[in-house]
């Protein structure tokens, strides 16, 4: 199990409303083979919006995501790790979830030390918000 700090940067339509994203998370890997395992992990972003024409809306969003996976382990402990899931979007204007996924490629740097980057996506109705972020994780 690890707790951890996310850093999220928007990219394609997300990257033209927000400007970051920061939060934190929980995962947790049930290993069913010395180098594979199921991941399970939840958490919370807040997105703060750029500052468009002058305007700028200080409440941004909040997304809560919830999402199963699977990681493979090489011996040196570097994985890779697709995930999909459900994320809550909620903001002063209204409150929605939608499907998400996410790819990671991460280290256990030493035994309590995880360092990972992903590409996130959450989409519904056919409209797509993305980011690309760092996690740093303490390994219990």
């Amino acid at each position: 199990m690890s707790l951890g700090i996310e850093t999220a940067f928007p990219v394609g339509n997300m990257s033209l409303i927000n400007s970051f994203g920061a939060g934190i998370s929980v995962k947790t890997i049930l290993p069913f083979t010395p180098f594979c395992g199921f991941s399970f992990s939840g958490g919370g972003i807040k997105y703060f919006n750029k500052n468009n024409f002058g305007i700028k809306e200080k409440t941004g969003f909040f997304c809560i995501p919830v999402k199963a996976g699977i990681s493979f382990f090489t011996r040196n402990g570097i994985y890779i790790e697709p995930q999909v899931g459900y994320s809550l979007l909620s903001s002063k204007y209204a409150e929605e979830g939608a499907f998400c996924y996410a790819a990671n490629i991460g280290c256990a740097v030493t035994h309590h030390f995880d360092l990972s980057f992903n590409y996130e996506t959450m989409t519904k109705n056919g409209f797509n918000l993305s980011h690309t972020g760092v996690r740093v994780a303490y390994i219990f």
